[in-house]
């Protein structure tokens, strides 16, 4: 009996991490063949290698006159792409944010779904590598993101995106970006009517979530042969639609939370700004603008006696936008 002799033994600094916003839709409802994976010339990061996800949803036929299962069949294929990353250049975490502007970006079969911008999402091991492989995750939109930063750490997002389908791209080079230092929490400020409350800030979380939905199932496609396959859109929704676009964000604090940040009526903007350490012009910086905020919860950490006090506003929020760019 042969042994495999196919195996590859990647390492995850050998992986891709690419993108490319695309700039028409490649899977639209009436398409019946494969489309080409594009080229992603985008290099997000630093990047922790994506975890991705081909869910089938294998359906088990039950009857009776037997004790187990009497078949398989296959539901909707979905995918689902996760990444974390350091916030260096924030561009590729633009695509999570939604335009509300009227009239909304992009016509019917462009590179816009409601206000969120289509990507494609390549991941796999470089083409300098014997072990070279690649995917390309086509039509993606993001699900969720969440933005994080620490007390003496470096600004991180989450993210979740959902293709809608897997294709199979040349293998592109394994590289980092070109502008690997991330933004830091000593140059993050966090600002209420120009008032800068980091002397008493310990940490921020922001989630988004686009509550996005798969809608339908396209029919079986089987390509011939042995084994037999099917083509990447087989069974793949008709459609992938955000519903409403939900923010939470919660400051976690050194002293208990000012009189400005204790109020169900709205508080206006608040803004979070970071930047590459360093000094000079083109360095790299983000704006997080939330325009309206309220006092949602506010509690108090059980600590120990030799424990620094910390407390914890959760804000109900609504309107946001991110601004990415460079130091001038």
């Amino acid at each position: 009996m042969p042994l495999y002799a196919g195996a590859r033994y990647g390492a995850g600094f050998q992986s891709i991490v690419r993108y490319e916003a695309q700039t028409e839709q490649l899977c639209p409802p009436t398409w019946i063949t494969d489309p080409v994976a594009p080229v992603c010339t985008g290099i997000a990061g630093p990047a922790s290698v994506p975890g991705w996800d081909l869910n089938e949803n294998m359906r088990a036929v039950e009857g009776a006159g037997s004790g187990r299962d009497l078949a398989q069949v296959p539901g909707r294929r979905e995918c689902t792409v996760s990444l974390r990353l350091d916030v260096a250049d924030a561009t590729f975490l633009t695509g999570a944010f939604r335009s509300h502007a009227v009239p909304l970006p992009g016509t019917p079969g462009t590179g816009w779904i409601n206000g969120l911008r289509l990507m494609a999402l390549q991941f796999g091991i470089g083409s300098q590598y014997s072990e070279a492989w690649s995917e390309v995750g086509v039509d993606a939109l993001w699900n969720s993101l969440r933005f994080e930063v620490a007390e003496n750490q470096n600004m991180t997002a989450d993210g979740e995106l959902w293709p809608m389908a897997f294709v199979t791209g040349a293998p592109a080079t394994s590289a980092p970006p070109a502008s690997p230092v991330p933004i830091i929490w000593q140059t993050v400020q966090l600002l209420n009517d120009s008032t800068d409350l980091k002397p008493i800030l310990a940490g921020i979380t922001f989630s988004l979530n686009n509550n996005l939905e798969r809608v339908g199932s396209r029919a079986l496609m089987p390509i011939a042969g042995i084994p037999a396959r099917e083509q990447a859109i087989s069974r793949i929704p008709f459609a992938i639609r955000p519903r409403l676009e939900k923010l939470t964000v919660q400051y976690r604090l050194h002293d208990v939370p000012p009189n400005s940040l204790l109020t169900t009526f709205n508080m206006g903007l608040f803004r979070i700004y970071g930047e590459e350490p360093g000094i000079g012009a083109r360095r790299n910086c983000v704006t997080v603008d939330i325009t309206n905020n309220h006092m949602g919860r506010v509690r108090g950490q059980q600590v120990t006696a030799n424990n620094i006090l910390t407390y914890e506003t959760e804000h109900a929020a609504y309107a946001v936008t991110c601004l990415p760019g460079v130091t001038a």
